[in-house]
This record gives structure tokens, sequence and C-alpha cells, in this order.
């Protein structure tokens, strides 16, 4: 929605212009943008909280109910929402021209406060990382018991998996979220001024996550394996069917030559060399 946007502002030779911040902020694009980059960290926060929960209290946890889920989601939720209308609260005064007309995202609020939103989600990613050092510690000493018992140890086994699919989605916000967000809050080295590019570096943490929770899921992968073959066989099969209505055109014409030498032969008094001649000429 931003490229669109910024699109039909250069197609229409607007892109030197100024614009307020509040107007930048009223869009559409820029206001889900505001409170998509703070979901990004609370949500990661409430993830690595889980599992800091799961892995102290496993029993409680297992007990839960798909509402806890949703309780969960629906707290990261408000707070994208209070972010929102702590946005125009602090903008909607800001009614003069003084940033691009193409709306980049730390141009569409107050100044100081989108500061503070940048901090925020700096420390809301740097905290979950950090408490995956008692998670890992939680887990390393579980796994010394050796009295768990099977349906204890399969439940480990489950609690495990999914911590380490969570941990490695959490790690990788390192290079993809909390590196650009410090080169770009920081201004450190004066590498913000390719904010364009950071930007995407962290939009693609969401194809990063895809693929951990697709090779760390045996079901998931499993089931993309057997498509792939799928999708590779009924290329193969079409591309069979092809070469076999290809043949079968190229023999048309023969077949209809061969049906008129055939009523040549049988409808004319020819000598047996002259038939034998003929015969040689539905072999060719």
């Amino acid at each position: 929605m931003t490229g669109v946007y910024r699109q039909e502002v250069v197609n229409q030779r607007r892109e030197n212009l100024l614009e307020s911040r509040y107007y930048c902020l009223t869009t559409f694009a820029q206001s889900l943008n505001i409170a998509v980059d703070q979901a990004f960290g609370w949500m990661l926060l409430a993830i690595t909280l889980d599992r800091l929960y799961a892995v102290y209290s496993p029993i409680k946890y297992f007990e839960r109910t798909y509402q806890y889920a949703w309780t969960v989601l629906g707290v990261v939720v408000l707070i994208s929402v209070l972010t929102l209308v702590l946005a125009y609260i602090f903008t909607y005064q800001q009614i003069f021209p003084e940033v691009s007309i193409l709306c980049y995202t730390s141009d569409s609020a107050n100044a100081v406060l989108y500061k503070a939103f940048e901090i925020t989600r700096i420390s809301t990613v740097t905290l979950s990382i950090l408490l995956y050092v008692p998670i890992c510690w939680k887990l390393y000493i579980i796994a010394r018991q050796r009295d768990l018992g099977y349906y204890s140890e399969r439940r480990y086994a489950m609690l495990k998996n999914m911590t380490i699919t969570v941990a490695l989605s959490s790690a990788s916000s390192i290079i993809f979220v909390l590196v650009p967000d410090n080169l770009i809050a920081f201004k450190l080295f004066g590498l913000d001024r390719f904010g364009t590019y950071l930007f995407a570096l962290i939009s693609f943490k969401s194809c990063i996550n895809v693929l951990i929770y697709v090779l760390r899921n045996p079901m998931i992968l499993a089931e993309l394996k057997r498509f792939a073959f799928c999708c590779f066989r009924c290329r193969n099969a079409n591309s069979h069917v092809a070469q076999v209505n290809n043949m079968h055109n190229s023999m048309i014409p023969s077949a209809r030559k061969v049906s008129a030498s055939a009523f040549l032969v049988r409808n004319t008094a020819w000598s047996k060399p002259t038939s034998t001649a003929a015969l040689s000429v539905l072999m060719l």
C-alpha cells in the first residue's frame, strides 16, 4: 500500500513537494505502519514470555485453552491501537508542510514520539532475546532429569521443539530487526541514509519466520515435499501427454496416405511387382 501511494505521487510528478506530518499519518498505509511496527516488538516479547511460562510451569501451560492464545493476541492488538491513538494525539497539530510528500514512516508522527517508538521496539526485541538465557537454562535442567516418564518425555519433546523454533525466529531478529533499527534510530556510521534498504531488510523478516517454521515442523515439511513431488509428477505427466499428442498429430498425414494407397492397390489391376512397389510406399 505504501508503494502504491508513492507510485501515484511519482506518476503525478509531486515527489519534490512537502506535506505535513499529520497528513502522512492520516494515510491508511502509514497509520497501519505505525501500529504494525510496534505490534512486531510486542508480539515477539509476548511469544518469548509464553515460552518462559511454558518452560517454568509446563503443567499449567498445557492445561491452557485456545482462549489463552487469543487473549495474548488481543493484548498485543490493544497495545498497537493505543500506539496509533498516541500518534494521532501528539501529531494532529502538526499541519504545516515540513516532510516529504512520499510520507516515510519516520515522518508520519511527532518526531519525539517516533523516537520513543523506535526505542520501545528496540527494547522489546532486545528483552525477548535476552529472556532466552533463562529459558535455555531451564530446558537444560529438564533434559538432565532421567525419570520424566513417557508422557512427560513426550510433552518435553513438544516443548523443546517449539521453544527451539521460536528461539531461532527470535535470534534472526538480531540481524533482520535489531541491527537495522539501531542503525536507523541512532544514525550509526551514517548508514541511516540507506533507510529504504534497511526497512526492506526488516520486512524480509516475515519470510525468514515462515522458512524457520516450515523447516522445523515435520508435518508441514512433509506436506510441502509431497506437494512439490505432485507438482513435479503433474508437470512430467503433462509433458508426456503433449509428446503423445504431437506423435498422434504427426501420424495423421501418414495414416491418410496409407488409406489412399491401400484404396489404389485394391481398385487397380496392377501386376505383382507394381503391387509390391505400392506396398513398399505404404512403409514410408
